[in-house]
């Protein structure tokens, strides 16, 4: 059991190096989360002052759920960070982290498809 718990660790370990890699990769490129609600804001057809009001299965849940998960996923913000921006608790953004994810996966869409 130790063996598979050591290639556990290295896993997990050689995971976050990566999921920093990009982050910084992110941020080198220019990537703020004003840019990533700038462009998926435009992307979607959404006001950004909108981003505070209540959103269900429109453009604007769809702009939320992705500016949440892109934020905290490939810019290696906080989830505080990012509600305080957003006026909206930890707990809501958590919600709409894991939508975003569904979302991409569902859609086969990822940040760098906003570069195009």
């Amino acid at each position: 059991m130790v063996g598979g718990w050591g290639r556990f660790v290295e896993q997990a370990l050689a995971d976050n190096e990566l999921s920093l890699e990009i982050k910084t990769l992110r941020q080198q490129q220019g990537w703020t989360l004003d840019a990533v609600i700038d462009r998926v804001c435009k992307a979607y057809v959404v006001d950004a002052r909108d981003l505070k009001k209540k959103a269900r299965a429109n453009n604007l849940s769809i702009a939320k759920a992705l500016i949440c998960c892109w934020g905290t996923e490939e810019l290696g913000l906080t989830m505080l960070e990012i509600g305080l921006k957003m006026g909206m608790s930890q707990q809501a953004i958590s919600k709409w982290v894991k939508k975003g994810r569904d979302y991409c996966r569902s859609e086969n869409i990822d940040i760098d498809s906003l570069l195009r």
